[in-house]
Parts: C-alpha cells; structure tokens; sequence
C-alpha cells in the first residue's frame, strides 16, 4: 500500500480552500489539523472541511499534531517566523504560499532553517502545472519554436500577482541564471497597502537570461485584464503565444497555446483545457473563494510535495526557485531607485516595501 501522510494547514483564509482540495485530490493525505488567529474563520473552515483539530495559537498545532506535511496559508510578512516554527518541528515537507518572503534576507533565513532542521519547502508555484503552462514547455522542449530569445507577459503586484509569472518566464527557459536586470516602479500617492506591504501602482521589468533570452514583464497598472498571465514569446525558429487568465474571472475556461514557424501562415491552435477537482462550493464562494482553487493543478502541486517527501528530491516550486523569483522582484525595485541595470547577484538583503516607516523612496542597508 502507498503511505499516507497528516497534513496541517496555518491560515484559513480563501487560498487554503486550495491547499485542502490539492492534498484531498491525492487519496493520500489526511488534514488532520488547522490553525488561525480568528476563531470564527476556524470553526468555518472546520465545519466545512470536517477538520476537527483546531487551533488558535499554530505552535500549539505543531506541538500536539505529528504532522508530515505544513501548508503555511499566510500573508509573505509573517512566513519567515511561521516556516520556521514549523521546521524546528521536522515535518517532512513545508509547502508555503508565494511570495517567499518580502526580502532576501528573509528568503535566505527561511532556506536555512529549513536546511538545517532537514525539511523540505515546496513554493506553491502551482501555475507550473496549469495545462496551457505545461503544454506550452511541452512545445518550448520539442524545440517547435526554437531556442526562446524573448517572453513578455503581464503580471499583478510585483511581490503578489507578477510573483507567478515570474517564476513562469523563468520555467520557459530552463530555470536559466540571471545576468541582469532593469527596471521602474511607481506608487501612487500615498502608496497602496497589500497583505501588509506597500504595492506599487504600475511596474515594468527588463530581465536578462545567463544563456542570452530576455523577458519583458509589464505589471500592475500597465497589464490590462484581459492580458494578465498570458505569454507572448519569440523563439529562432517561431512564435508562441498562451492564454491569458480568464476575464471576468470563471473557471473551467478557455486555455490554449498557438504556435507559428518561420515562413507559416497561420498558427497552430492547440487547446489545453483546465478541469475542475469538484464542484466548487457555493459556500465557499460567497465568503470570497474562487473557482481556481478547485483547479486540478492544486493536486498536481501536491503530488509532486508528495513525491519531494518520498525521494527527498526538490520539484519544480522549489524554495530555491521560490527565492530566485524574489530576487529578480528586489532587482526591479533596486534598479528603479539606482536608475541603472542591475548585475547579478544581488546583494540589498532589505526589503523595499515594508519596516517601520517604509516609503517607496526608503534607503536599504547592503552588506
């Protein structure tokens, strides 16, 4: 028989909805237990899941629970204190939500305590195993477009919503090294606040890849609904263009990826279509999930922590990766106060959007 595993999840809010329908989706994980700090949002998610271990205080959680798997459900500006608390615990595997962290040095203590505590961290990068994401690095490896020499996409806040297509535009090459990049930023006056950091108004990066590719990310402000999460890349050989998030949001919806060679006519459309793991919860709904936590990307997130807890082995939402992403984040915002490009690897450890007093104009400290 195929081993099974107790999870536990920290933070009930809507993308926790996700976390629970990927393991339940794996007939292989039990959520034996969660944690949150509003008792009204615990005894919800307990009813309608049917968790019956609740916590309000989530050490208390990992001191009584043996879990093998933590999802970490939480705003980035608390995830340094909460993975680590869990890693001294020695779970198999965290599984934490993106952004990583909000600097990095964050990123960085949060990889060493896990490295030392021997637990594994697993990004939820779950965009990676979209369909139209997978057949379009499908297409990419067969070499139907050649070698990738540029990528634009459009992308939300920079730490939250450009976080994914990030990590996306860096699947599509290979996880290739960066050299270099620039980038502007504006806030609005005064500047938004997101999940307890300051979300700028519009953002575009320049990004360039060790092995010669480029991407272009416009964001915020400048990525127009229709347009966010969509790909538009240049290949030697042809083009290749991916679906957009569906506006208005609903799920399942249309997903493809169309391709063009050299000296073609027309494109090639190839649909690659999302599925639903259940019905989603009208429940749920209404409290403000959305239908794209039902999407069975959310299990293929989970088998593959499975698998990192089996063989010991990193899958592609590594917390590497999860922290390669950050630092391409941090060399826009740097690149956008130094006005000039900015070489890798980059050394501000602080974050620009939060600390006591934060304003977009704050100076950093560097080591």
């Amino acid at each position: 028989m195929l081993e099974t595993y107790r999870a536990g999840i920290i933070g009930c809010g809507w993308v926790s909805t996700a976390h629970i329908n990927g393991y339940r989706a794996t007939g292989r994980v039990e959520v034996a237990a969660a944690a949150d700090i509003s008792q009204e949002r615990l005894q919800d998610f307990g009813a309608e899941w049917g968790v019956v271990n609740l916590y309000t205080d989530y050490r208390e959680m990992l001191d009584r629970e043996k879990l093998d798997l933590v999802s970490i459900c939480t705003p980035a500006s608390i995830h340094l204190e909460m993975v680590s608390q869990a890693a001294e615990r020695r779970p198999r595997v965290i599984v934490c939500e993106k952004p990583l962290a909000l600097s990095l040095g964050e990123a960085d203590a949060i990889l060493a305590n896990c490295e030392r505590a021997r637990c594994h961290l697993v990004a939820c990068h779950q965009r990676r195993f979209e369909a139209r994401y997978v057949k379009a690095m499908e297409l990419i490896r067969s070499g139907v477009i050649g070698e990738v020499t540029f990528l634009r996409t459009w992308g939300g806040d920079l730490f939250e919503g450009s976080d994914h297509v990030i990590d996306l535009m860096r699947s599509f090459v290979q996880d290739d090294a960066v050299r270099r990049v620039a980038g502007q930023v504006e806030f609005a006056h005064p500047p938004a606040q997101l999940y307890g950091h300051l979300s700028e108004y519009a953002a575009v990066g320049y990004i360039v890849f060790a092995g010669g590719a480029s991407g272009l990310l416009c964001a915020s402000a400048l990525a127009p609904p229709e347009r966010l999460y969509g790909f538009s890349i240049v290949g030697s050989e042809g083009v290749m263009e991916i679906s957009a998030m569906p506006h208005p949001i609903a799920y399942p919806s249309p997903s493809w990826v169309r391709v063009k060679g050299q000296g073609d006519a027309n494109w090639l459309h190839i649909e690659a279509p999302d599925t639903l793991l259940a019905p989603p919860s009208k429940k749920l709904l209404e409290r403000g999930s959305i239908e794209y936590f039902w999407l069975d990307c959310w299990q293929d997130l989970m088998e593959s922590v499975i698998h990192t807890a089996e063989t010991g082995q990193d899958g592609p939402c590594s917390g590497a990766g999860a922290r390669a992403d950050i630092e391409i984040i941090i060399a826009i915002h740097v690149s956008a106060r130094l006005r000039r490009a900015i070489e890798f690897p980059v050394t501000i450890m602080d974050s620009p959007v939060t600390g006591e007093g934060s304003q977009p104009d704050s100076i950093w400290r560097s080591p």
